[in-house]
């Protein structure tokens, strides 16, 4: 993959996340002001006696949403601007956590469309579409690493195609409950826990393979600790139900980011 054609693609999730973004908010402010928002099936998961901080609260579902699109743009933006004439093959595979963790924003149609209890085919979409990026955020974390040690330039694409396409095809293979939707509103779907281990698998190979590298080659950690940071956020902020994970969301996608991409960016300067 050239490196102009990589900036294209960047340049598009910046402008895709953007448009997103104003849809998603003018389709809220509507819903909002107009008092039609059906709330009423997450009413269930309110618990009073439950702190503040840690107490279920829908609105916060919408501002992690927020968070995600918002981080989505921001961060290709800045990758744009700093990766622009450096061959990072780690940044491609980045870009894809980035789509993947946009595309999960999907699963607030559900709520801005009035989807609960509906057998339609945009919810079937939104719970396709959430699947999606949980299979493909994992994988995606792992290749930006394993593609460090690869020499092969032009074997990017068929990486990148397969990846893809692997994490539709199982996205719709695996069966969905369109009857139930979970507390983070996504639809509810099959294989649960193996999902889960497969991405803290994933994470755990990512750090460990990531931190080896490092120290084989005498590079600074930080990308490590920031790569860590970056993952505990993504899954916080998917899973945010609350103030206490919202916050934390910000705190480990702001700073982790940070950390990964500057020290990203000065590994490929000594190169």
């Amino acid at each position: 993959m050239t490196i102009k054609f990589r900036n294209r693609l960047i340049s598009l999730l910046c402008i895709l996340s953007l448009v997103f973004l104003l849809f998603n908010t003018t389709i809220f402010l509507i819903k909002f002001f107009t008092n039609s928002l059906d709330l009423s099936y997450f009413q269930s998961f309110y618990k009073n006696s439950v702190p503040f901080l840690f107490r279920y609260n829908i609105f916060y579902i919408f501002a992690a949403n927020f968070l995600q699109i918002f981080y989505v743009a921001l961060t290709s933006f800045f990758l744009y601007r700093t990766f622009e004439k450096t061959q990072a093959k780690d940044i491609i595979f980045f870009y894809l956590i980035l789509i993947a963790f946009l595309v999960d924003t999907f699963r607030i149609w559900i709520i801005l469309f009035n989807l609960t209890g509906t057998f339609t085919g945009l919810l079937i979409f939104c719970g396709n579409a959430s699947l999606f990026a949980k299979l493909l955020i994992p994988i995606s974390f792992l290749l930006t690493v394993i593609s460090r040690d690869s020499s092969e330039h032009h074997e990017e694409e068929k990486i990148l195609f397969i990846i893809l396409i692997c994490a539709f095809v199982l996205a719709l293979i695996i069966p969905l409950n369109t009857a139930k939707i979970l507390r983070t509103c996504t639809v509810s779907y099959a294989f649960r826990k193996e999902l889960i281990n497969y991405a803290i698998i994933s994470i755990l190979l990512t750090t460990i393979f990531l931190f080896y590298d490092n120290y084989k080659n005498e590079y600074s950690q930080l990308t490590t600790v920031g790569v860590v940071l970056v993952a505990m956020g993504i899954y916080s902020t998917i899973n945010c139900t609350n103030l206490f994970l919202f916050i934390l969301s910000f705190v480990f996608l702001t700073v982790g980011t940070f950390l990964y991409l500057k020290n990203l960016h000065k590994q490929y300067l000594w190169l």
